[in-house]
């Protein structure tokens, strides 16, 4: 009985909303149908009027026949104040239908209401009157909204409270109360048109709050009301409820097209919401997705006709969510086919929904293949129905462990998705989600039998022999067709999408990358069931595929936007080759083989300058050099590396070669971080070279750690500060934050070594042996060469401007050169072994003469060319050896070596003085 009395209710609040919706709309037609003509008429007596003055050519045809691109006119002597119009038609006829209605030819009252406004803007008034209005006439509104909204509630909790009416009045009070509102709403709506009809002479219409908001309070207390009837008094049945409450939902919706986006909101909000709300003991996935489906429907008949793109989002989340929750909890239940049905219904709908032209402009051009960014909103309304139906699409292979039904539904969503992009253009942004939708579906297909994540089994081989004895299964042969079938869609779908739709890069991107990945896939799950060289012979043709592809390309390379299209297939069949020799190659041959692939692709790009080629050669020269530095053990560990020097010489030695050719070959078209990279890469690469060759000559190559020698510690400090100051060289000749770090941690090292280890730790005077020879000798290599070295360096930085650094690295090449000779002093007396046999008091003035010496030069050169810096560090060492004199050769010296040490002093200050005097400047 109630459920009859409710229904009578609703359907007569239908009837008196949508009855005046109906009227409203008609008159709405009429009244412009009427202005139309009212402004026909009056444009023909405007022209008629001219016509009686004068104003229009009374002869001379010609005109007419062959009209003037700008309008001739002439000089009006006498004038009536009669408006002009903008433009004068050829024949008496009014502009289209549809066109603006109004005084559109008297632009007088425009300047005066813009010096009206400008005068406001001055005194300062505007922006407050602005930002007043706008709070009471939006914020207040809403607030008075939400406030009439809890009044309802408040009422009918005073009556449940006083026991003033029973359950039945009170949801039939709520839904009169609902009515109410919305034909309140309605009316306040039409008031407020005919005010703006009557006042045309406003500047600009302002948007009224007031109607929605009744519309709304209205809305949402029908469908508490209802709600409350079922859930709380059991009133209605469910069904009739989740039937009464869609038809508010409904109704809101149609509402929304007069009463603005907050009542079409409430609509989508409460229309997703039913389901959670009324439950049912027996849960059909069909029903629950139709009605989802005609919701879905419903909102995007409002987007189409509104251009509301936001209000799409809010309903594909909205279905997305469902579509979770179902796939988590009924999927294993239920049949999976509403749901595979409904998710498909919902991108048609949206595809189908065709907004306005406003939403079908792109904002830019794009920038690269996946430039999200410069995608129009009807592009991201698609290209976001696209990723929800793609991401459930995976969630529901791995709910159903991939089963036979979800792989199929899968394949139909890559087709429809990639042929949706193929057929419009505008949305093409559908091709690479169809594309990771593919890759995630082969990622996530876990395979019998196999180990890791996701079945991934691409570094272990510990249960090679175990697998290769396992059977060509069921399961084996769909993971393998699925992803051929994927390679083979995507490749055939690009290539032709080239020639058909604009982003062309797009397109060649998909058809190169795809067919890679899905190979790299099954190799990764089904390595161990097929030869390796089968394997890289399918990497092989899928590389002279895009060979094939790219001089296909080529050859109309007059269109401009195949430049990008050649240079990604190439980039596709050198990814190809780096596969095909990554399967079929190990160790340092692998290595090898990706260094001179770097190599032929500088040639290739110095022939035909293919785009993308220089980016794809800088990542596979940083994986040349990451494998080089983890001694080619990928995962890298801290075994024992079996090597020799010829085995050092082919795994280093050749890629530093071929990263030095890349490079010279890559400057002769641009000198960018891609050279900079090759050439710290081959001057890195060629330091390990020569470190491991040295340490393979003294044996200990395979020794790590073990003690090392003054002499090959010295071998290596030189390698590392020659590589050092070769990048700090090219730094200066063409700077590159790549160049500065690198020949900064040469340098460093280099320099560690010198001071911490050659000078302080492991210097001569450790009971190691420096040679018999007089001059070449380990000290030879331990100082005086880092010496030469360091003043090159000192050189460089002088010439690159850094002075200061200059001054530095001049100290450090005297002080190594001055402890060399001290050290060749000490080898003179001593032989091999610096640190057998007493100080003999020839040696101590040895060291007084040598220092006297070494000082003069310095001395001498700073006063001919005025140079501070050697004045001051010749006056350094004779002071430092008069302190020596008085300090130890006057004790420790006796006889005739103490009176030569001071009169060789005495007359050196003497002579110091006397060069002063004679040229300091």
């Amino acid at each position: 009985m109630f459920d009859s009395l409710v229904l009578l209710l609703l359907a007569a609040g239908l009837s008196i909303v949508a009855t005046p919706i109906i009227a409203i709309t008609a008159h709405t037609r009429i009244g412009k149908l009427r202005d139309e003509i009212a402004e026909v008429k009056r444009r023909l007596e405007t022209v008629s009027l001219r016509q009686m003055e004068g104003d229009a050519p009374e002869a001379d045809p010609a005109p007419e026949e062959t009209p003037d691109p700008e309008p001739r006119q002439k000089p009006d002597p006498a004038p009536i104040p009669v408006p002009e119009p903008q433009s004068v038609p050829k024949s008496p006829v009014g502009p289209p239908i549809g066109s603006p209605v109004g005084p559109t030819t008297e632009p007088a009252p425009q300047p005066a209401t813009a010096a009206r406004a400008d005068e406001t803007r001055e005194d300062g008034t505007q922006d407050g009157a602005d930002g007043e209005r706008n709070f009471a006439t939006k914020w207040l509104v809403w607030l008075g909204g939400l406030t009439i909204a809890l009044g309802g509630v408040f009422l009918v909790k005073y009556s449940i409270d006083n026991g003033l009416l029973t359950p039945a009045m009170r949801i039939a009070t709520g839904l009169i109360l609902s009515i109410a509102l919305v034909i309140g709403g309605e009316w306040v709506r039409q008031k407020t048109a005919q005010r703006e009809t009557d006042r045309s002479d406003e500047p600009a219409k302002r948007a009224d709050y007031v109607p929605p908001a009744l519309t709304g309070a209205g809305v949402a207390t029908a469908f508490g009301s209802l709600y409350a009837g079922y859930a709380l008094y059991g009133l209605i049945s469910p069904l009739f409820a989740f039937a009464a409450m869609a038809g508010v939902c409904t109704l809101a919706l149609g509402l929304s097209l007069l009463q603005g986006h907050f009542v079409a909101i409430l609509g989508v909000i409460g229309g997703l919401a039913i389901p959670a709300l009324v439950h049912s003991d027996s849960p059909s996935a069909w029903a629950l997705f139709s009605y989802l489906t005609f919701i879905a429907g419903a909102a995007f008949a409002i987007v189409r006709y509104k251009d509301w793109w936001w209000l799409a989002s809010i309903t594909l989340l909205g279905m997305s969510g469902w579509q979770f929750l179902w796939i988590v909890g009924g999927a294993a239940d239920q049949s999976m086919l509403p749901l595979y049905l409904h998710m498909v219904a919902v991108f048609a709908i949206t595809v189908a929904c065709r907004p306005g032209d406003s939403l079908g402009s792109p904002r830019r051009t794009p920038s690269h293949p996946l430039d999200i960014g410069a995608l129009a909103p009807i592009q991201h309304m698609v290209t976001l129905a696209g990723v929800c139906l793609a991401g459930m699409t995976v969630f529901a292979l791995m709910r159903m462990s991939h089963d036979s039904g979800a792989v199929l539904f899968a394949g139909l969503v890559v087709a429809i998705l990639g042929g949706t992009a193929f057929r419009a253009r505008i949305l093409d942004a559908l091709l690479p989600i169809s594309a990771g939708l593919a890759l995630a579906g082969l990622f996530t297909w876990i395979v019998p039998n196999q180990v890791g994540y996701f079945g991934l089994s691409l570094f272990d081989t510990s249960n090679t022999a175990e697998l290769a004895q396992i059977p060509f299964s069921p399961e084996f042969q769909a993971f393998g067709f699925a992803a051929a079938a994927a390679g083979i869609w995507f490749a055939i779908l690009g290539f032709a999408g080239i020639y058909r739709n604009g982003r062309r890069d797009l397109w060649a991107a998909i058809s190169g990358v795809v067919p890679l990945a899905t190979l790299f896939l099954a190799y990764a799950k089904l390595s161990t069931l097929l030869p390796q060289t089968l394997w890289s012979g399918i990497a092989m043709a899928l590389a002279c595929g895009a060979i094939a592809a790219t001089s296909q390309a080529a050859r109309r390379r007059s269109d401009p936007f195949m430049e990008s299209v050649v240079g990604l297939y190439a980039l596709a069949a050198l990814s190809a080759i780096a596969l095909s020799l990554t399967i079929l190659l190990d160790g340092s041959w692998l290595t090898i083989a990706l260094s001179f692939m770097i190599l032929a692709a500088a040639w290739v790009n110095g022939r035909f300058e293919i785009a993308y080629l220089r980016p794809a050669s800088a990542i596979v020269a940083a994986v040349v050099i990451g494998r080089l530095a983890m001694l080619n053990q990928i995962p890298f560990t801290l075994s024992v590396v079996e090597s020799d020097a010829v085995w050092i010489l082919y795994s280093y030695g050749l890629p530093a070669m071929a990263l030095a050719g890349a490079a010279r070959l890559f400057r002769r078209q641009k000198d960018d971080t891609l050279v900079g990279l090759l050439e710290s890469g081959a001057i890195a690469l060629a330091s390990a070279t020569v470190s491991l060759e040295i340490r393979e000559f003294f044996g200990t190559a395979t020794e790590w750690p073990n003690r090392l020698t003054l002499i090959e510690v010295s071998l290596h400090s030189l390698n590392w500060l020659i590589s050092g100051t070769a990048l700090y060289y090219r730094n200066i000749v063409r700077p590159r934050a790549l160049h500065r770090i690198a020949s900064r941690l040469f340098l460093g090292l280099g320099g560690a070594a010198v001071v911490g280890l050659q000078v302080l730790l492991m210097g001569p005077f450790t009971g190691e042996a420096v040679g018999s020879s007089t001059f070449i000798n380990t000290l030879l290599i331990a100082y005086l060469a880092p010496a030469m070295i360091v003043a090159v360096l000192a050189y460089l930085a002088q010439w690159g401007g850094e002075r200061a650094l200059a001054r530095i690295l001049a100290f450090a090449a005297a002080g190594l050169a001055f402890l060399w000779i001290n050290m060749e002093v000490r080898h003179a007396f001593h032989g091999t072994r610096l640190d057998i046999g007493p100080t003999t008091e020839a040696e101590l003035y040895t060291y007084s003469i040598i220092w006297l010496l070494c000082a003069a030069p310095a001395l001498i050169l700073g006063l001919i060319r005025d140079r501070r810096i050697l004045r001051r560090v010749g006056l350094g060492l004779v002071l430092l050896t008069t302190a020596k004199v008085f300090l130890v050769d006057m004790g420790d010296l006796d006889g005739l070596y103490r009176v030569i040490s001071f009169l060789g002093l005495g007359f050196s200050l003497v002579g110091i003085g006397f060069l002063y005097q004679r040229f300091f400047k």
